[in-house]
């Protein structure tokens, strides 16, 4: 195998996984609803130790942009869950302690999800914290 097939076969598997994490978490939520989308997260439990510092930050934004990728290929109009749901579990799967923040924001009334590593702000503004109110976290 040559230096650039190896080089390009991660980032190739994890846009694959991204493509199939994606179509799994819209999958769950439109056929079984929100409460599959929980019972996935809470399958994968988080792992006990935190986030390692930046590069678990930047990988984790790294993989944000695939699932946003995937979703805007698969579905033009995907909801800020399904991305999160599927973001959460691909970084659970890696053994990171992510968590899905579900928030509400009463004025006008809406409601919103993203997801957090170490308690930054990972696939959204971090603003987002600051304009929605914490509901759940998974």
């Amino acid at each position: 195998m040559r230096e650039t097939e190896t080089a390009v076969q991660p980032r190739v598997t994890a846009t694959l996984a991204s493509v199939l994490i994606y179509a799994l978490a819209a999958w769950s939520i439109r056929w079984f609803g929100i409460r599959a989308a929980y019972g996935l997260m809470r399958l994968l439990k988080t792992p006990p130790h935190a986030a390692r510092g930046s590069s678990d930050i930047d990988e984790a934004r790294a993989l944000a942009t695939l699932v946003d990728r995937a979703a805007w290929s698969t579905e033009p109009k995907s909801w800020c869950l399904t991305r999160s749901l599927a973001l959460g579990l691909m970084l659970r799967l890696r053994g990171k302690p992510a968590h899905l923040i579900i928030g509400i924001r009463p004025m006008p009334l809406a409601g919103h999800a993203w997801v957090e590593l170490a308690g930054v702000v990972i696939n959204d503004d971090p603003r987002v914290k600051f304009v929605y109110k914490q509901i759940d976290a998974l």
